[in-house]
């Protein structure tokens, strides 16, 4: 009998047959791995998985490329558009090379005029069917020459237009002439809110009644009176019923422009006092942009009541500020011409502004050039709106 723990050693004759069957057993096992149906069809799983892999990172490098891409589409635009003052409140966006305009603007034809600016963009392309652009409502009306009066303006519908016509026309009196031929419909404008308001017809009754050459234009940001009223209590309740209706809209502005006979004998040595509760320096900066006749810088004398106001404004609300008086300059024809047009017309604003009580100190002048497009250098309205000098905080 062996000793316990020692190694008990197969027979001799019994150990080549083991090696024999796991030598068998290990080829027959790597020949049904490695077979050439195996290999087929590992080599086939390896290649779908490359192309997946390589079909992913193509995927997402496009991705990428198309994303910067559009970004700096994006950013062209938006500098272009930004660069108009008329396309302030107007953003881009992109999808490919497909741009998706939305926002406001004041005239219907500045959405086909933001089209065109981005069609100038290399690459960017926009259709009229991504343009979701919005117009404001405008309505102006104003004494006809001889008798009447006359609406002009864009509305978004027949039925809004003959709306305001119920409202407004019956304060011109029985029989009394009045045409809606100029406002015109298009489906693009928003609803002209202001006109659900209750004291409308008191309004433009009182306006129709009190003032004489009268010119009342409403969008739904701000409302402009201008004209000669009998009294000045006529002009006070004129003004005091466009403040409560303009004033429910937010950041919307009452610009009374309106003269009395007394006050349209006020030397140009005294400015008027008046009430600025509620407003701040920056906004009415804005509302006061003061318009020139081509090639003259004499400020005309229905600009001068804007001059009167910023003055006052400034008194009230910054007597300490600093303000730019910027003369704006036409970007086409002769450069150094028109720079000089517009600092003189700068000038001209400075000086009535000190002769209202401003100090020289809180004045600067500058001259910023603007250049129209190709249709609006066709527009007698842009023409005019170019020539003007607003007033900026530095």
């Amino acid at each position: 009998m062996p000793s316990p723990g020692c190694c008990i050693r197969p027979p001799p004759h019994l150990k080549p047959r083991i090696v024999k069957v796991r030598r068998t057993s290990l080829q027959s096992a790597c020949r049904s791995i490695f077979s050439h149906e195996t290999l087929k069809a590992l080599f086939a799983s390896l290649a779908a998985i490359l192309v997946l892999l390589a079909s992913g990172f193509t995927y997402a490098h496009q991705r990428i490329y198309q994303r910067r891409f559009e970004r700096d589409l994006m950013d062209q635009a938006g500098r272009a558009l930004r660069a108009r003052p008329e396309f302030q409140r107007v953003g881009v966006s992109f999808e490919g090379l497909d741009a998706r305009l939305s926002g406001a603007v004041d005239d219907p034809r500045h959405r086909a005029l933001a089209q065109e600016i981005i069609n100038q963009i290399p690459g960017a392309r926009a259709v009229a069917a991504r343009n979701l652009i919005r117009v404001s409502p405008w309505l102006k009306i104003e004494s006809a020459p001889g008798a009447g009066w006359r609406a002009t303006g864009w509305m978004p519908s027949p039925a809004w237009r003959d709306r305001a016509a119920i409202l407004i026309s019956p304060g011109a009196g029985p029989g009394a002439p009045f045409s809606w031929e100029g406002v015109q419909i298009d489906s693009s404008v928003t609803e002209p809110v202001f006109l659900n308001h209750p004291a409308l017809p008191s309004l433009a009754k009182s306006f129709i009644a009190g003032v004489s050459n009268g010119v009342m234009d409403a969008q739904l940001t701000r409302v402009r009176l201008n004209g000669k009223t009998r009294t000045e209590a006529d002009r006070s309740q004129i003004a005091q019923l466009a403040r409560q209706i303009w004033n429910g809209f937010g950041g919307s502005t009452v610009e009374d422009q309106m003269e009395t006979p007394a006050a349209a004998n006020v030397s140009a040595s005294r400015s008027r006092d008046f009430s600025w509760a509620g407003f701040d320096m920056p906004r009415v900066a804005r509302s006061f942009p003061i318009f020139f006749d081509p090639n003259s810088s004499t400020i005309k004398p229905d600009e001068l009541g804007k001059a009167e106001r910023l003055a006052s404004a400034i008194r009230q609300l910054a007597p300490q500020g600093r303000f730019t008086v910027k003369g704006i300059a036409d970007g086409s024809g002769n450069a150094a011409a028109n720079q000089r047009m517009a600092q003189k017309r700068a000038d001209a604003v400075v000086t009535q502004l000190l002769q209202y009580g401003v100090r020289k100190e809180q004045l600067a002048t500058r001259v910023q050039t603007e250049k129209l497009s190709a249709p609006e250098a066709k527009s007698a309205e842009a023409k005019r709106r170019l020539r003007r000098v607003e007033l900026s905080l530095p």
